[in-house]
């Protein structure tokens, strides 16, 4: 026999090499997606998707011990496409492993596994994740859930959560994000009261949430407010949305005596100004005095020029 064809027969008896391993896998499914590695961490996520059951078992709950960006980013990636699109037995064993995995003594465990219900979309899991809101360490993901699942029936307990005394800044702020991502005339009614709180950075994301759901019909009547934080944030508020159905509101206010709420007034209709519109502009300022609302005027009818 020639050399080479007894290589050959030789190399053919060998074992056929196994599959790569889920742990080499993962491995690779968490590294930075940047050069070479962009389409090494995409093949990797995919055969993770693929391995279906396995992968499920492999990932939960023992991926969930992580705090790294990078592999929470791999879980988002992999555990809810296998919920989503490999078939009911699959979608009910990431569900069911996610829910159990909510009352692990391991914090990141908890938060990990309340954020992916989210992102599987399980609403059945709205009422565990809500419980989670008075639990510290893992209260992040269960927002992140129950903004992504939009539970309107979890704003009372976000409400209650965000008033709790003692709740950091930064969680009364994400909650208010929450609410903002949940809508509906609960979420919008709180969003307003809290268009009064003490914190500034809380009023502020209020303000932003009811921007983005273009609440127009219930910023308008705030423009009456007795509270004047209140009127501010409904005046900036209308003027970013923006809204021309509140131009004869807000213009109302343009003669008010705190020169604050004229200048707010003056920027939010600029907003919404067209160029026939100018003469409007030009006339409160022949009759302005304050240097700071006359300055905003001046920029109105600026930007009208440039119209």
């Amino acid at each position: 026999m020639k050399p080479l064809a007894a290589l050959v027969l030789a190399l053919s008896a060998l074992p056929a090499c196994a599959e790569e391993s889920l742990d080499d896998l993962w491995k690779t499914a968490v590294l930075w997606e940047v050069g070479d590695n962009v389409e090494k961490v995409a093949a990797a996520r995919k055969e993770i998707i693929a391995r279906g059951e396995a992968a499920l078992t492999f990932l939960i709950p023992a991926r969930l011990e992580t705090a790294d960006g990078l592999a929470i980013r791999a879980l988002e990636s992999t555990i809810p496409v296998i919920a989503k699109e490999a078939g009911d037995a699959l979608r009910t064993q990431a569900v069911q492993g996610l829910m159990a995995a909510l009352d692990s003594p391991n914090p990141n465990v908890r938060r990990n596994a309340a954020n992916l219900l989210g992102h599987c979309g399980a609403a059945e899991a709205a009422p565990a994740l809500a419980k989670l809101l008075g639990d510290k360490d893992a209260r992040g993901g269960a927002l992140a859930a129950l903004g992504a699942l939009k539970v309107a029936a979890a704003v009372p307990e976000i409400v209650a959560a965000i008033r709790t005394p003692g709740a950091s800044e930064r969680f009364r702020v994400a909650a208010v994000s929450t609410l903002g991502a949940i809508g509906g005339p609960e979420a919008l009614a709180a969003l307003v009261s809290l268009l009064s709180d003490p914190a500034s950075p809380v009023r502020f994301a209020a303000q932003y949430a009811l921007e983005t759901l273009k609440a127009t019909d219930v910023l308008l009547p705030l423009l009456d407010s007795p509270q004047r934080r209140v009127r501010l944030h409904a005046i900036e508020a209308l003027g970013r949305i923006p809204a021309p159905e509140a131009k004869d509101a807000l213009r109302k206010l343009a003669g008010d005596a705190d020169r604050v709420v004229r200048g707010s007034v003056i920027e939010a209709l600029t907003a919404m100004a067209s160029k026939d519109e100018r003469e409007w502009f030009e006339k409160r300022l022949e009759g302005e005095e304050d240097p700071f609302v006359v300055k905003k005027l001046e920029d109105a009818l600026a930007a009208l020029r440039r119209q």
